[in-house]
């Protein structure tokens, strides 16, 4: 494919992915609303065969687990909260994407999915702390940050590839900015394109596009854009060898106005999710 077509192709290819399951959009719907129950959250799960089983699966996690086994659907979502129900649902339908290679932004296999998960947990965390967003909308627009990279990479042949790499590598501005010089278009806003395809909110699709320029998306959206933005550097020193973990954590505590420590401990309580999501 040559360069010059790519704009055009992947803007295609992201109004053309494969849309959410109807269960993820019923509880999302659900959530949105002031009063719902359990029961109404249970009656859309049940319907998702695959989600069912998912659910119960990491109800029985060892991170999860209680006193006795979980055998119902209804002692699952009891265990787990609706609103992580919610969360397994929309990582169960965007987790084969996500966990697929993006060598133009130095992810392997499975490297992309990890980071995202840390992402998207680590956002729904600030959210609860600091109430400037949904924690709902906190962590979709999280999990989903990166999910125009796959495409991007998915579409670039092995020598446009390096080309990419070299140019964010260089880049004298920013990362994206070597994106918008080489494609015309950066990884957040064909990221906002496939959100906008599978009919999320507006402030989520801001959020999504951009998430490394927070200041830049439309005010209603930038305090959802900040806890991604801050989320992306979390999962960056969740990665990072303990000595550089800790110099990251200062920075996003001054952005968001919280104290080190309540980061660190934020932190520390992501990890120990993530592991038990990953190993469910």
């Amino acid at each position: 494919m040559h360069l010059s077509e790519l704009p055009d192709q992947l803007i295609d290819d992201a109004f053309g992915v494969e849309p959410l399951p109807d269960s993820v959009h019923r509880l999302r719907k659900l959530f949105a609303g002031e009063e719902w129950a359990l029961a109404d959250a249970i009656g859309i799960v049940r319907l998702d065969a695959p989600l069912t089983a998912r659910v119960l699966q990491v109800a029985n996690a060892p991170a999860f687990v209680g006193r006795a086994e979980i055998r119902t659907l209804q002692q699952a979502v009891g265990r787990l909260g609706a609103r992580t129900v919610l969360a397994i649902a929309l990582s169960a339908a965007v987790r084969g994407a996500l966990e697929a290679a993006a060598p133009g932004y130095g992810y392997g296999p499975g490297d992309l999915w990890k980071r995202s998960v840390s992402s998207a947990l680590a956002a729904e965390a600030l959210a609860k702390k600091m109430a400037t967003a949904s924690p709902d909308e906190a962590f979709t627009a999280s999990l989903l940050q990166d999910i125009g990279a796959v495409l991007v990479s998915r579409h670039l042949e092995p020598s446009l590839l390096g080309l990419l790499e070299i140019a964010r590598c260089q880049a004298r501005e920013t990362p994206l900015a070597a994106e918008r010089e080489l494609l015309e278009l950066d990884h957040g806003e064909v990221g906002r394109l496939v959100a906008q395809a599978w009919g999320l909110p507006e402030g989520l699709c801001e959020a999504i596009a951009h998430h490394h320029d927070p200041e830049a998306a439309r005010p209603g959206a930038q305090d959802l854009a900040r806890l991604v933005w801050a989320s992306d550097r979390l999962a960056d020193a969740l990665e990072a060898a303990p000595e550089d973990a800790d110099a990251m954590l200062g920075p996003v505590a001054e952005r968001l106005g919280l104290e080190r420590e309540q980061v660190a401990t934020l932190v520390a309580r992501v990890a120990e999710q993530r592991d038990a999501l990953l190993a469910a």
